[in-house]
């Protein structure tokens, strides 16, 4: 419950207050790529130990793999808003930003999706091990539910995002054009 918390209040702070305290787009998506960075990071340092004690010799290998595509999972969430935050940067940058307020919904649709994926993950350590379909039928199908959804928000949010950068790109070339 605790590490929930922890992610909870890592991830969704920065984000908040770049919203209130930055006009640009383009430091919601770094400071979110912060957030999930230093998660990572800080789960990384202080639950190595942990899970190389896990217990049974049995589990050890499965959790490690666990935890290492958990970790893996993270940095990836890092390295999308990294580059969405670069292309936003450069789109404000040359003065191609046309739909701010559709900029910002799409960041924290994608966000909330990135966050539910990691928030089902975090959901399912909650459960005693082993993890298995056969021990908790329930609680697996509402991991998948929960992943199959956030990876379906994500991509919308996504596609949305590049469709907006494309769209302000063509209509500020088209500007300069009849310019």
């Amino acid at each position: 419950m605790l590490l929930t918390l922890t992610f909870l209040f890592v991830v969704v702070t920065p984000p908040l207050i770049a919203h209130f305290r930055h006009p640009a787009k383009a430091m919601l998506f770094m400071s979110a790529a912060v957030g999930y960075g230093c998660f990572a990071i800080g789960k990384k340092f202080i639950a190595f130990p942990t899970e190389l004690s896990f217990g049974l010799p049995e589990h050890g290998a499965s959790f490690a793999l666990y935890s290492l595509g958990y970790n893996l999972t993270l940095m990836q969430i890092v390295n999308v808003m990294l580059l969405c935050g670069a292309v936003i940067w450069f789109q404000e940058r040359l003065g191609a930003m046309y739909f701010p307020s559709l900029t910002k919904l799409s960041f924290w649709l994608l966000h909330l999706g990135q966050a539910t994926s990691i928030g089902s993950f975090l959901a399912l350590t909650i459960l005693p091990s082993p993890r298995r379909y056969i021990d908790h039928p329930v609680a697996i199908d509402s991991f998948l539910m929960a992943q199959a959804a956030s990876f379906y928000l994500s991509c919308v949010a996504a596609l949305s995002l590049l469709g907006l950068v494309i769209l302000s790109c063509a209509r500020h070339l088209r500007k300069r054009v009849s310019a």
